[in-house]
């Protein structure tokens, strides 16, 4: 009798878990299931109406659940390939929030069509998630880090710091390789686009086509590379945008690179286009247009830069691009207004959209109270950059001054002459030295002093021997 009942108690107070321990795949109840680890992003594939995942909905509101929203930042390991999410017949069709994490070392490396994280989405939703980290990713046509193909979809604060090379096919994009009728806004890419075989037609910084989309608050920074020949329709942000799509308040800083004889735009080979610059060359032997082919409202590209002839929008020198500190300005180019009522640019919470910075920089865009300016060009913006007027590094993340590590385009003679050490115990403010790698410190950092807060709590042992790795009381240079 003890023991049924002792049974029977169990079966109240023990809760019933679905796959994955969960007792609720819909914790905050808003319809959408939480993504945990990389095995729940990978099974979006069986669940691409957002319903359910790993066969269990429960949690979920009585109308059910539509789509998916990030817990934490994601990390790849290497070597570790990821399936895009969707594809051309069979489409993610639901919502997709990243709350503001990142997915880290994204890897893909297929020989397939629509490629992404995502391959296609149709009437979906993507926003607020950032894809960086340290490798390129390879695909063929319909391909961007974020989706190969998006159709009446919106993409909203969605950011990519990674680098593309395709090998062949159409349609591709820093960001997106096809955009159908579809909202894309504050949302932007870093890396460099490149592609490396023939007739790769509409190639982009951020979209490679765009038809009957609106694109607004938007940039590109990385170049944009034609290697093959016989390439059509590249732009340093749309490749292709039909005339039924709309471009504003966006800019280009990377260059376009077009090795064939064919069509390359500043910013998109054709389409409307306003409140937008560009401060990049374009490097063709075909036809190329500083800015756009088709028709423009109150746009400018830098005219000393290569490629400055053709297409619309008003061309001054680079230095004027970066001259006025607000919009409307009358001052720095004679009889030009530059910038007219930019400063008029609202996002949907009234907040302005550009910041013209000092005399000397360019005017970037702000996204939710953040400035995306980038002030020393080592692709870190300054909001996240402990080291803004110094490209060698970014990260401090115990803020003592040293480094965590060197930026990967930072070679030995860049680290020589930045003026910074690599610290070699990041995550502890009390020290950062350590000549002879056996993990104790040479030295306390000046700031930490005796008493002090991070002398107190660190649990590092100063090295009684440094330049001793085996601390037998002989120097490592004459130690046998």
């Amino acid at each position: 009798m003890r023991i049924l009942c002792s049974v029977l108690l169990s079966l109240f107070i023990t809760p019933l878990y679905a796959q994955s321990d969960r007792a609720d795949y819909d914790l905050d109840d808003d319809g959408l299931i939480e993504i945990n680890d990389l095995s729940d992003l990978t099974d979006i594939q069986n669940h691409l109406d957002g319903a359910a995942l790993y066969n269990e909905s429960t949690g979920c509101p009585a109308q059910g659940c539509n789509g998916f929203e990030l817990t934490t930042n994601l990390t790849f390991a290497e070597g570790d390939l990821h399936t895009p999410i969707g594809s051309s017949s069979t489409p993610f069709v639901g919502i997709f929030d990243g709350n503001g994490y990142s997915i880290i070392d994204l890897q893909i490396n297929v020989t397939s069509s629509y490629t992404g994280l995502f391959g296609a989405v149709v009437d979906g939703e993507l926003k607020n998630v950032t894809l960086e980290g340290k490798y390129r990713l390879y695909g063929r046509g319909y391909f961007g880090a974020l989706a190969g193909q998006i159709s009446t979809t919106s993409v909203k604060n969605v950011y990519s710091k990674l680098s593309l090379t395709s090998g062949s096919g159409s349609n591709i994009g820093g960001l997106i390789g096809s955009a159908l009728s579809s909202d894309i806004k504050e949302s932007y890419s870093t890396g460099e686009v490149r592609t490396t075989s023939s007739s790769q037609n509409s190639v982009g910084g951020l979209v490679g086509n765009s038809s009957s989309t609106t694109i607004n608050a938007t940039f590109s920074l990385g170049d944009v590379i034609i290697e093959g020949g016989s390439s059509h329709f590249t732009g340093g942000l749309v490749g292709y945008a039909n005339s039924a799509s709309a471009i504003s308040n966006s800019y280009v800083v990377g260059d376009v690179y077009n090795e064939n004889f064919y069509y390359s735009g500043g910013l998109a080979y054709t389409g409307s286009v306003s409140n937008s610059y560009v401060a990049g060359g374009v490097y063709t032997k075909g036809v190329s247009y500083t800015l756009t082919g088709s028709s423009q409202t109150n746009s400018f590209y830098a005219s000393d830069l290569k490629g400055t002839s053709g297409g619309s929008g008003t061309g001054v020198l680079l230095d004027e691009l970066k001259c006025p500190i607000t919009g409307s300005d009358t001052a720095c180019v004679n009889g030009v207004v530059l910038y007219d009522g930019w400063e008029l640019s609202l996002d949907t919470q009234g907040m302005a959209y550009w910041d013209f910075g000092t005399v000397s920089e360019l005017p970037v865009l702000v996204f939710e109270g953040r400035i995306y300016r980038d002030t020393d060009g080592d692709n870190s913006f300054d909001f996240e950059d402990a080291f803004i007027n110094n490209p060698a590094a970014s990260k401090d993340s115990d803020n003592d001054g040293a480094v965590d590590f060197f930026s990967i385009d930072c070679d030995e003679n860049c680290r020589n002459e930045s003026g910074l050490s690599i610290d070699m115990f990041p995550m502890d403010p009390a020290a950062s030295s350590d000549v002879d790698f056996d993990g104790k410190p040479d030295e306390w950092n000046a700031a930490c002093t005796l008493g002090s807060d991070c002398r107190n709590n660190t649990t590092l042992e100063l090295d009684a021997y440094p330049n001793d790795k085996d601390d037998d009381g002989i120097i490592d240079t004459i130690d046998t």
